[in-house]
């Protein structure tokens, strides 16, 4: 929840080279202080809450994550769901249809993070991954590290979903992203992806978050990206 809180926040008052930086020290810090084994161990949540920065840096937004459950169910393989991948690829596709490259590229970013972040991320990690995004903000954004309310607020928003990261649920983060949207029919969407499967998680993680062998669907929603950004 506190996730879903965070990235909201983010949404709202933007990325900063200021708030990389204060947290990258903050998580510095910490680790050198608190230096736990666990911390070098190498795992893909690290990388998709990485990703989700840098696509929030990209082309900020929260509805996109309504669509993780289609992604999840085509390139996890999840057996006889073959009505939602059918009618979750025009979904999608009507969506990103005549998006700009950028756009779609976040999306990508968004969805293969949410996909990827399963696990808690280590303070080590943490530390890394704002030090990365610090030094991209700063190619990108230039040297800004005025201390405003809204860094503040950002910066003690990452702190409480570190905090509270254990409690963080794939399922209802989806299912609370269709709430932020700047447009009805974008909500009809998701609202769409949503309903019509309700169970994908409680698939997803019986099965270990770990892809079904033989099955080929993730072909699908590769052809709805390419087409989007070919057409």
């Amino acid at each position: 929840m506190w996730f879903f809180i965070h990235l909201v926040i983010l949404y709202t008052y933007g990325l900063s080279t200021y708030f990389h930086l204060s947290l990258f020290l903050l998580y510095l810090l910490y680790t050198l202080i608190d230096c736990v084994k666990q911390c070098n161990e190498i795992n893909l949540s690290s990388l998709g809450l990485f990703l989700i920065y840098l696509g929030m840096n990209i082309y900020p937004s929260i509805i996109d994550f309504s669509f993780v459950p289609w992604y999840v169910v085509c390139f996890y393989g999840m057996r006889d769901r073959y009505t939602f991948i059918f009618i979750g690829g025009i979904v999608v596709g009507t969506y990103l249809w005549h998006k700009p490259p950028i756009q779609i590229l976040s999306h990508v970013l968004l969805i293969v993070g949410r996909m990827t972040k399963q696990k808690v991320v280590s303070p080590s990690h943490h530390c890394i991954i704002h030090l990365l995004m610090f030094l991209i903000c700063y190619q990108t954004k230039g040297l800004n590290i005025l201390l405003t309310f809204e860094n503040i607020i950002g910066v003690i928003s990452n702190l409480l979903f570190f905090y509270f990261e254990h409690f963080d649920n794939m399922d209802l983060f989806c299912f609370l992203s269709i709430t932020v949207f700047h447009n009805p029919w974008v909500f009809l969407r998701g609202i769409i992806i949503q309903l019509l499967d309700l169970e994908w998680y409680l698939y997803f993680k019986n099965n270990h978050f770990l892809p079904v062998h033989n099955t080929y669907t993730f072909i699908i929603p590769i052809g709805v990206l390419l087409f989007c950004l070919i057409y």
